[in-house]
């Protein structure tokens, strides 16, 4: 055993970047599965951490065994899709699940063994993978996070080595230091197995591929060459968008290797991978777009070709204070120079590899200032569409960060110190926002109202993203509320005003009945009084799951006395409200999906306490509800109702 560890000490004190790659991995799995419980995912990755699982266990590639699930709810959800030959299918590409798969097939193992386990020790045949049961949601969303942590570690070791390539160990460990914990690849990329995910560590697989391609010859560049193709051809299928850095690769190669490139072709194929998947789910037209095109085909266009939209993306995507790239990372603005330096070396073949990749993060950028929802959903901790030009972005940055160290060494002078300090500063800086958005959660994007339908909350200095989130960790460190069954027993309060908004017009005093159709929605503000003992905690407080107090909305159906849209229906409070204060509360409210006679009640809650207490509580106020369907819709005659607003 001393002979075996003194050999393996040999081993990696002569191979200095094989320890720092195993140390590297070692230290982003431990940190970005620190947060434990911590699941700061999306719905929209159910799918692809599902169809393993599903594959595995029932042999089938569809999700039609999902229909009578809980998944659900009576309407079908966002994130499947009927394929041409009535199939459910995925309706984002499958790239993410094809790449991804050898995990699954580990953690399918794992758990097949577990229930092994189980079943010899009870007697009982255990059922840890009915997949389509509401109780294996915690393994798939256990199972997303630490693919999500695997995967992101892996780009991590994979980006040291290809900046390694061109930069000595200190400058590469900064600047792997910046890719792992100062950008997005912490608190979202290795939270949870999204495309950005797989898309980033792909991205850089291309990159190391085409760079050590240029520093060797013969069959080792043919085999480096075919694996860049392979891993482009797979890329599109992933993410589409990011099928330009995809193009950026296949035209540096054909320019650069010349008769060569023929290897790197030949790895293109494996993008028929996802072509065909599509092709037989969605047809042959929509092979490339697959279950995008609803999207695609809605009128008007999610394009909007408009100055106006095109510079509120613009300067929305990089520093507004909630959505702002350069906010959530202020070290990724020496990537600025950075590109200008690549720039001015771009007769080099990796500068001009790096040109290329530039080139297309541009790209990408200049097409979602064009896209409607540019801000990339409600969920997302930062600028969630820019998240797939983070590789490139972060290898840029080695290059000013290279010329600061040489000249320090050299000769140091007030401004290369100023500048390194300003560096370092930004780096520390960056590292903390995405520290905070990882032990952290909030509603920020929902609530008081969706952020779809006020996007100027985005410019709000004051109860920004980051400023909610810091908040919620606070909360988290020391919560104000310590008694929470005392304090759910005392909640409690009177509203003294009811205003609702319909569209663009004010607040108005409300008609009773209601009268309106089927799943539409509408602003309401309420005034309300704290009759209670104690402090009212609303949204700008952080406290978002630890006791927030929000005005809950219920749809009792008349007749039959039940309960209807128990979730997604609240507004939320403002500020910290003493008791015998007022405040108001603001939100927009789905109204039922089954159209039919409503009340429409108000009470208080303490989101994330027991609300137990305090469910036999009459109502703080109700009013009338005529839901009536929707034109060519027809009375719903079975059980039925959507869940969440989305």
């Amino acid at each position: 055993m001393k002979l075996n560890v003194r050999y393996l000490q040999n081993r990696l004190v002569k191979q200095p970047d094989r320890t720092a790659c195993v140390l590297i991995f070692i230290t982003c799995l431990l940190v970005y599965l620190a947060n434990g419980h911590f699941f700061l995912g999306s719905n929209d990755n159910v799918p692809h951490t599902l169809l393993a699982f599903n594959w595995l266990e029932n042999q089938t590639l569809t999700f039609d065994n999902f229909r009578d699930s809980y998944l659900f709810g009576g309407t079908r959800p966002y994130y499947f899709a009927e394929g041409i030959n009535g199939q459910l299918t995925s309706r984002y590409p499958i790239g993410t699940s094809l790449l991804s798969f050898p995990l699954y097939v580990g953690f399918y193992l794992y758990l097949k063994l577990v229930s092994l386990v189980d079943t010899l020790a009870s007697g009982v045949p255990g059922d840890l993978l009915d997949v389509t049961s509401q109780e294996f949601s915690r393994y798939r969303t256990g199972f997303s996070k630490l693919a999500g942590a695997i995967l992101t570690a892996l780009a991590t070791v994979l980006f040291y080595l290809s900046v390694r390539l061109k930069f000595s160990g200190i400058v590469s460990s900064i600047a792997t230091f910046t890719f792992a914990f100062a950008t997005a690849s912490w608190a979202l990329n290795s939270q949870d197995l999204r495309q950005h995910t797989v898309s980033n560590l792909v991205v850089i697989i291309i990159i190391l591929c085409l760079l050590k391609a240029n520093r060797t010859v013969g069959k080792h560049r043919r085999i480096l060459l075919f694996l860049a193709g392979i891993f482009c051809g797979l890329l599109p299928g992933v993410r589409i968008t990011s099928g330009i850095f995809s193009a950026a690769a296949f035209f540096y190669t054909l320019f650069i290797f010349r008769k060569e490139s023929i290897f790197f072709l030949l790895g293109l194929p494996t993008a028929l991978i996802s072509f065909a998947w599509n092709a037989y789910f969605f047809g042959i037209d929509n092979m490339i777009t697959g279950g995008y095109v609803s999207q695609l085909e809605i009128r008007p266009s999610p394009y909007r070709f408009e100055l106006g939209h095109f510079l509120e993306a613009f300067f929305g995507m990089t520093i507004s204070p909630s959505e702002g790239f350069f906010v959530y990372s202020p070290v990724l603005l020496f990537a600025l120079p950075g590109a200008y330096q690549v720039f001015k070396r771009r007769s080099h073949p990796d500068e001009l590899l790096l040109w290329g990749m530039t080139l297309a993060s541009l790209g990408l950028f200049i097409h979602f200032c064009f896209y409607g929802s540019w801000m990339g959903g409600s969920g997302s901790y930062g600028s969630r569409f820019l998240t797939d030009t983070i590789p490139v972005v972060s290898f840029l940055v080695a290059y000013p960060l290279a010329t600061i160290t040489r000249r320090l060494i050299e000769r140091p002078n007030p401004v290369t110190k100023a500048v390194f300090v300003t560096f370092l500063v930004s780096l520390l800086v960056s590292t903390l926002i995405q520290a905070i958005g990882v032990f952290s959660n909030t509603d920020w994007g929902m609530s008081p109202i969706p952020l779809g339908t006020d996007q100027s909350r985005i410019w709000h200095v004051r109860d920004s993203r980051i400023e909610r989130h810091t908040r919620n960790l606070l909360a988290r460190i020391h919560n104000p509320i310590q008694d929470r069954d005392a304090y759910v027993e005392n909640l409690s309060g009177n509203l003294e005003d009811l205003e609702m908004a319909i569209g663009n017009r004010p607040f108005g005093d409300i008609d009773e009945p209601i009268e309106i159709r089927s799943r539409q929605r509408r602003l309401f503000k309420a005034t309300l009084t704290n009759t209670g003992a104690f402090n009212w905690y609303g949204y700008q407080t952080g406290m978002s799951g630890l006791g927030e107090t929000k005005l809950r909305v219920r749809f009792i159906e008349q007749g039959s006395g039940e309960v209807r849209g128990v979730l997604g229906r609240t507004l939320g409070l403002s500020g910290v409200t003493q008791p015998g204060e007022q405040t108001t509360a603001i939100g927009r409210i789905t109204f039922p999906n089954r159209p039919g006679n409503y009340e429409m009640q108000f009470g208080l809650i303490a989101a994330g306490l027991n609300n137990r207490l305090i469910e036999d509580r009459p109502p703080l106020y109700t009013v009338d509800v005529v839901v009536s369907p929707r034109d060519g819709e027809q009375p719903a005659t079975v059980e039925g109702e959507e869940i969440g607003e989305e």
